[in-house]
C-alpha cells in the first residue's frame, strides 16, 4: 500500500510489455462489457505474476475489526508473537497506516455507525463500549477523529431521523395506493 498511495500508474508500468499487445486487443473486442472483461483479465494475469505480499496483518487486522476496535495492540502482539514495535512495522508496511491509528479508525466507525443506527443511544454508555473511562476522553478523540462532537452528530442524526420520517415516500407503489383506496 505504502507505494501506491497518492500516486498515478500508466497501463505501461503495470502491465509492462503486454500493454502493447492488450492494446491491440482491446481494438479487436466488440462492446464495452466485453472490452472491460478483457482488461480485467489482462490485469488479473500482470497480478499473477508479482510476488504476493506476505500479509502478516490480515489476521490481526481482522481481530481489531471482530473486536471493532476495542483492543490494544500490545495484547494483539502478544497474540500474534510479534513484538509491539515489530507489529507496527508491519502494519505500516502492508496497510499503510500503523496498527494504533488502524484501531482508533474502527472503534471510532464503530460509535459513529451506533449513534447513526440508534441517534437516542446514551453517548456515556457508548463511550463505555468504545473502552473509555469517561465521557469527555471518548468525545475529544471522536471530535479529533470527525471534527464533530459525538452530541453534535447525535443531534443530526436524529434530525436527519426526523425529517425522514416526515418526508412522504418519493415513490408511491402500485400496491400502497391499493391498500390506500380500501
Amino acid at each position: 500500500m505504502p507505494e501506491l498511495k497518492n500516486t498515478v500508474s500508466s497501463c505501461r508500468a503495470i502491465l509492462g510489455p503486454a500493454m502493447e499487445s492488450l492494446g491491440a486487443e482491446l481494438a479487436a473486442v466488440e462492446g464495452l462489457d466485453a472490452r472491460i472483461g478483457a482488461l480485467e483479465q489482462a490485469l488479473l494475469n500482470a497480478f499473477e505474476r508479482i510476488d504476493p505480499p506476505k500479509l502478516h496483518s490480515r489476521t490481526i487486522a481482522k481481530d481489531i475489526l471482530d473486536a471493532r476496535g476495542v483492543i490494544r495492540t500490545g495484547e494483539l502482539a502478544c497474540k500474534h508473537g510479534m513484538h509491539p514495535r515489530r507489529m507496527e512495522r508491519v502494519f505500516l508496511e502492508e496497510i499503510g497506516v500503523p496498527a494504533k491509528v488502524f484501531v482508533r479508525i474502527v472503534r471510532f466507525n464503530h460509535a459513529k455507525q451506533a449513534i447513526e443506527q440508534k441517534p437516542d443511544i446514551d453517548l456515556l454508555w457508548l463511550a463505555h463500549e468504545c473502552g473509555y473511562a469517561d465521557q469527555s476522553h471518548f468525545t475529544r478523540n471522536f471530535h479529533e477523529m470527525f471534527g464533530i462532537t459525538p452530541a453534535a452528530f447525535k443531534s443530526k442524526m436524529k434530525e436527519l431521523t426526523r425529517l425522514f420520517e416526515q418526508e412522504p415516500p418519493d415513490v408511491v407503489f402500485v400496491q400502497d395506493s391499493a391498500e390506500a383506496s380500501e
